[in-house]
C-alpha cells in the first residue's frame, strides 16, 4: 500500500519538476505578435477602437430631459442619446 503512494508522489514531484524546466527553457516569442500568423481581437490592427459616442464636437442643451438636444461646439465633447435613463441626451468627453 505504501509503495503506490511513494510512486504516485514521485510521479507528481517528476511531472512539476519538468513543466518548470520546459517551461523556463521554451523559445519566448519576439515582438508583440510573435510567429503567430493570427491577430488577437484586442490588438488594434484587428479591428480598430470603437467609441460609444463619436466625438462629434456637440454638447447636450438639457441633460436628462426629453426636450435635450445636441448643438455644435468648440469642446472636445461628444454628444449622443442617453441610453441609461432612455431620456434625453448625454454629453461626454472624447478620448485624448
Amino acid at each position: 500500500m505504501k509503495l503506490p503512494i511513494r510512486l504516485t508522489i514521485l510521479f507528481v514531484i517528476l511531472f512539476a519538476a519538468v513543466t518548470l524546466i520546459l517551461g523556463g527553457v521554451a523559445p519566448i516569442r519576439s515582438g508583440s505578435h510573435g510567429n503567430s500568423p493570427y491577430l488577437s481581437s484586442l490588438s488594434d490592427a484587428a479591428v480598430p477602437s470603437a467609441e460609444a459616442i463619436p466625438c462629434n464636437l456637440k454638447y447636450c442643451s438639457n441633460p436628462g430631459q426629453h426636450n435635450g438636444k445636441c448643438y455644435p461646439t468648440e469642446e472636445y465633447t461628444a454628444c449622443g442619446p442617453d441610453y441609461n435613463t432612455g431620456v434625453g441626451c448625454i454629453t461626454v468627453p472624447c478620448f485624448p
